[in-house]
């Protein structure tokens, strides 16, 4: 009871609306249909995606993040947002020498992760090795709408009214749509690099007469993919787009720099970024 001319103080606490984001990424290969197919002894493990949270829940996303985290795929390329086992905890360089580093996770009082209401942006920063950083992402549940993998996906957190159950939305463009499955899948394809080999055929007598016509065969050592090719006018043959002998590792009969056959000198250049030739 408050009194005439009396001053009093009331404080209402509330709990904030959050959500546990039950996301799930899958990391796949492009160019292979079957999920978490990979050639050889690749691995799509080790990519690094950050997930950027505004602070506001209308899907403005131009303004700098009020927080990013960053997660790594495992050994079978998936990353669970809501798993901390994932997070990036420790400071990552990458190869320009850039740094990452997550901000503090929200955590209850039992540490579990949640997330608050906002706009996020999950998209990916670090390709797993033999990897490019290009391909598209897209939401299991609509897998025509399509993203870059630098430009990412786009999510609220939000409410339907005040006081209600805090729910999740996903898009790829300007509209936002409602999450409808309990646990969210986006998958995320990237390119394989693609590398060449190079070889030259030249005689014995100071590598100044081309051999042309030769043929030779390369076979990959463990996919045993063949590869074969007859030396031009200039005693020399090209393998391009060597998505597989690259990836993997030399491929037989190419196993250094200089081989001896009678008296013929075969020199070779393997180069997985590009074209190069010794």
């Amino acid at each position: 009871v408050v009194t005439p001319k009396e001053t009093t103080q009331i404080v209402c606490t509330e709990v904030p609306g959050t959500h546990t984001f039950p996301l799930t990424l899958k990391k796949m290969d492009q160019e292979l249909s079957e999920p978490f197919a990979v050639r050889g002894n690749m691995s799509l493990q080790g990519a690094v995606f950050e997930l950027s949270y505004y602070m506001n829940v209308n899907g403005k996303t131009e303004d700098t993040p009020y927080h990013r985290w960053y997660f790594y795929t495992d050994a079978d390329g998936k990353i669970a947002i809501g798993d901390s086992s994932c997070f990036l905890k420790n400071v990552y360089t990458m190869q320009d020498g850039t740094t990452l580093k997550s901000d503090e996770l929200y955590t209850d009082a039992d540490g579990q992760i949640f997330y608050p209401l906002g706009s996020y942006v999950l998209k990916e920063v670090v390709p797993p090795r033999y990897f490019q950083l290009k391909g598209f992402m897209c939401f299991s549940e609509n897998a025509d709408k399509k993203a870059s993998v630098t430009d990412g996906l786009k999510m609220l957190i939000k409410q339907r009214a005040n006081g209600a159950e805090a729910e999740l939305y996903g898009s790829n463009d300007q509209k936002f749509e409602k999450l409808e499955t309990e646990n969210i899948t986006v998958n995320a394809y990237d390119s394989p690099r693609k590398g060449s080999i190079c070889l030259y055929k030249k005689d014995s007598k100071g590598f100044k007469h081309p051999l042309e016509g030769v043929i030779f065969e390369m076979k990959g050592v463990q996919t045993g993919d063949v590869y074969t090719g007859t030396t031009d006018a200039e005693g020399r043959i090209e393998w391009k787009d060597l998505k597989r002998v690259l990836m993997i590792g030399i491929p037989a009969g190419i196993q250094g720099a200089i081989f001896s056959v009678s008296n013929v000198f075969i020199q070779s250049g393997i180069n997985s970024f590009g074209e190069d030739a010794i």
